[in-house]
C-alpha cells in the first residue's frame, strides 16, 4: 500500500488541473495526473516533477468519454497504490456555437466528457471510498453552471449538472466519511478564456470587482482546501471563485 495518501486528477494536463497536481504533490499526496493525449501529459508529469521535490506523480493517458476507460483509471489506481484517498474531476470541453446551430452530436460529446464522464469516474471512486469509510471528492464546476454566458450552451448545462451531481452525492456517501463539494471558477488565464476573449481587453477590465481573470493557482489552493483541509461538516457545498462577477449587479460598472 502506498503510504502516500492518493490522488486522481482527471484534465491534469494543463491550466487547473496541472495546478491541482502541483499543489497536491506539495502535500505529499501520490497524483495520478490523467488526460486524453499522452505527449502534453508526459509533459505536465515533469513539469510538476521538475517543480516540486520529491513528487510522487504519475501519468495515465485515457479518454473519460469513453465509460470503459474512466472507471478503469479509478479501479486500477486504487488497485495499484491499495487506497484512493480523493478524485478531482477537472476534465472538460468546450465548443463555441450557437444553440440554434448545434447538433446533438455535439451536445453529446460535451456532456459526456463534462457530466457523464464525471459521473462514472465518481462512481468508481465512492465504490472504493465507501469500502474505506474515508473519501474526498472535488468537482471543478464553473460560473456558467449557475449563469450562462453566449454560445456554449451545452457546457452550460453540463456544468449546472454537474453542480447537481455534486449536491447529490454529498447527501448520499456522506455517511460513509466521504465529503463532496465543488469549486465554480470564474474566467480563469487558461487556453479556453484565450479562445474566447482573445485581445478583448475591455471584457478583461469590466470582468468583475477585482478587474482581472483569475490564475490557476488560485483555483488549484480551493481544490487543495477540499481535499486536504476541509471537514466532513463542510459537504455539499459550490464555491465561486470569480473575483466577485455572480455577485456583481452590473458588469460594465466603473
Amino acid at each position: 500500500m502506498n503510504e502516500r495518501r492518493v490522488v486522481v486528477i482527471t484534465g491534469s494536463n494543463g491550466g487547473i488541473g496541472l495546478e491541482a497536481a502541483r499543489a497536491l504533490a506539495r502535500e505529499n499526496y501520490h497524483v495520478v495526473m490523467n488526460g486524453r493525449r499522452p505527449d502534453v501529459l508526459e509533459a505536465a508529469v515533469e513539469d510538476v516533477r521538475a517543480s516540486v521535490p520529491d513528487a510522487s506523480v504519475e501519468g495515465v493517458a485515457c479518454d473519460i468519454s469513453v465509460p470503459e476507460q474512466a472507471t478503469a483509471l479509478i479501479e486500477d489506481a486504487a488497485a495499484k497504490h491499495g487506497r484512493l484517498d480523493a478524485f478531482v474531476s477537472n476534465a472538460a470541453w468546450v465548443r463555441k456555437k450557437d444553440f440554434h446551430e448545434l447538433t446533438l452530436e455535439e451536445w453529446d460529446a460535451i456532456f459526456d466528457v463534462v457530466l457523464r464522464g464525471a459521473a462514472v469516474c465518481c462512481m468508481a471512486a465512492a465504490r472504493i471510498m465507501v469500502k474505506q469509510s474515508y473519501g474526498r471528492i472535488v468537482l471543478v464546476g464553473s460560473k456558467s453552471g449557475g449563469t450562462a454566458d453566449p454560445g456554449i450552451s451545452p457546457y452550460d448545462s453540463a456544468k449546472a449538472g454537474l453542480h447537481g451531481l455534486g449536491r447529490a452525492m454529498a447527501v448520499d456517501l456522506a455517511k460513509f466519511n466521504i465529503n463532496v463539494n465543488t469549486v465554480a471558477p470564474g474566467w480563469v488565464w487558461t487556453p479556453m478564456l484565450a479562445r474566447f476573449r482573445a485581445g478583448s481587453h475591455r471584457f478583461l477590465e469590466t470582468l468583475n470587482p477585482v478587474k482581472r481573470a483569475g490564475e490557476s493557482e488560485e483555483i488549484a489552493e480551493v481544490i487543495r482546501f477540499f481535499v486536504v483541509s476541509a471537514p466532513l461538516y463542510l459537504t455539499g457545498q459550490t464555491l465561486y471563485v470569480d473575483g466577485g462577477e455572480t455577485v456583481m449587479a452590473n458588469l460594465y460598472y466603473e
